[in-house]
């Protein structure tokens, strides 16, 4: 059987491995698995100085609103590392399965992941759980409301940093291309954004769409990735790249 496949009925167009690939599943799960440990290194390492009750919670002005035992909050920081890195490795077992991801995207997609699976499980939230348990030990120099409007402030700088990253990248990542009077332009329902610029995999045709589906699978930022979508010249449904903008 195969495990190759080509990525369009073009000359020079290259063939695509599609045999399943294991390394970055086993990537994702030792992601999840460092993010893990470094949750426990500095629950040890502070254990001793921690009070009967550490707050887990916070309100909208700052203040804690809930309190666990060290064990049971040690418990949920786990479950929460566990649960988001189960999520990524998932997706990755789906990606290495999936011929029409791996003939549209390949690597492209797998690396974004694995790089935001990092920033999350082996950055973000050690670092919220090391700050939770350092203060409750009286390490950190800060508590309660101080500690709360600290959580909220890295939530809020962390969210505004993804979408100017995103938004930078999606920016500069698609072309526009002048509209034509000769080009047929698909329409799709519910469509919005205006005309579109796609590339089949299958058969590697380019067409223009009238905007981008409201209700189709989407993968991308914005505009820019790959719309579950039919060809209309070899009929195929696949992950169609929207590979530029059609200038009005």
């Amino acid at each position: 059987m195969s495990t190759s496949v080509r990525t369009g009925d073009q000359p020079g167009i290259a063939e695509v491995d599609l045999a399943p690939r294991r390394a970055p599943v086993g990537i994702a799960t030792m992601l999840g698995v460092l993010g893990i440990a470094e949750v426990l290194v500095v629950f040890v390492a502070l254990q001793s100085r921690l009070p009967g009750q550490v707050p887990v919670h916070f309100g909208f002005g700052g203040p804690p609103n809930g309190w666990e035992t060290p064990i049971v909050a040690l418990e949920l920081e786990l479950v929460e590392v566990a649960a988001i890195s189960f999520v990524f490795i998932v997706m990755q077992w789906w990606i290495a399965r999936s011929t029409p991801l791996t003939v549209a995207f390949g690597g492209r997609l797998v690396r974004p992941l694995l790089a935001f699976q990092a920033v999350i499980v082996v950055g973000i939230l050690p670092v919220v759980s090391g700050l939770l348990f350092a203060s409750a030990a009286g390490v950190l120099g800060i508590s309660d409301a101080p500690l709360g409007d600290l959580f909220l402030a890295l939530g809020v700088g962390s969210a505004a940093l993804i979408l100017v990253v995103l938004g930078l990248y999606g920016r500069h990542r698609i072309p526009t291309v002048p509209g034509s009077t000769t080009a047929t332009t698909h329409h799709a329902r519910f469509a919005v954004g205006g005309p579109i610029e796609l590339s089949c995999p299958a058969c590697g045709e380019r067409y223009h769409l009238n905007g981008v589906p409201l209700f189709a699978p989407h993968l991308g930022v914005g505009r820019v990735g790959s719309l579950y979508v039919r060809c209309p010249r070899c009929g195929e449904r696949g992950w169609n790249t929207i590979v530029a903008l059609v200038a009005a």
